[in-house]
């Protein structure tokens, strides 16, 4: 199932010909220091994130609203080939807060996908149409030395976070900002 599409990218649903491309985004140090609880460590092997790979696509299929969800190229030589995820998630509580989060193959990184991917999934979870630099903003408060990981805004990682704050305020209509988010 596709969720939203971007210029250059779609976000479906992982299926289970996206195996290789999960574990080289998820068997990766790189990725995978800034994503979980401690000890963080990376996929070992195809076969675990094949597993892996199962319950994702088995949670898509219970809670197709959420979930975490392949980022793959929609156009030029390499289109549909998966460059990273994005996630939406509900968060604990009766509030109604999600937590928006990337993970991208750092083969990729440095092309602004996380940053689109991220518009995106702040789109869907906000029922916007575009959601452009000029339209949300994250503010932060710095978490600490070492605490931003590449692709990140501020203290946030992968859409993740430890120690700081956050707060992304979306403008709904001109001149109007709702904060849409809060991180502690």
């Amino acid at each position: 199932m596709e969720h939203f599409r971007t210029t250059r990218l779609i976000a479906r649903d992982w299926t289970d010909g996206d195996a290789q491309a999960a574990f080289d985004i998820y068997g990766r140090d790189e990725v995978m220091r800034w994503l979980g609880a401690q000890p963080r460590r990376r996929v070992p092997s195809l076969t675990h994130m094949r597993e892996r790979l199962d319950l994702m696509i088995q949670r898509a299929h219970d809670e197709p609203e959420y979930g975490l969800w392949a980022v793959a190229l929609r156009t030029g030589p390499a289109a549909g080939a998966v460059v990273g995820a994005v996630l939406l998630s509900r968060l604990p509580g009766e509030n109604g807060d999600v937590e928006i989060g990337w993970h991208l193959n750092p083969d990729y990184w440095g092309n602004g996908y996380a940053t689109e991917a991220g518009r995106g999934v702040v789109g869907l979870a906000f029922g916007l149409e575009q959601v452009g630099p000029e339209s949300a903003e994250l503010d932060a408060v710095p978490a600490g030395p070492g605490s931003a990981g590449p692709g990140s805004a501020g203290p946030v990682s992968a859409g993740r976070r430890s120690t700081g704050s956050s707060r992304l305020s979306i403008r709904t209509t001109p001149g109007l900002w709702r904060s849409a988010a809060a991180w502690a």
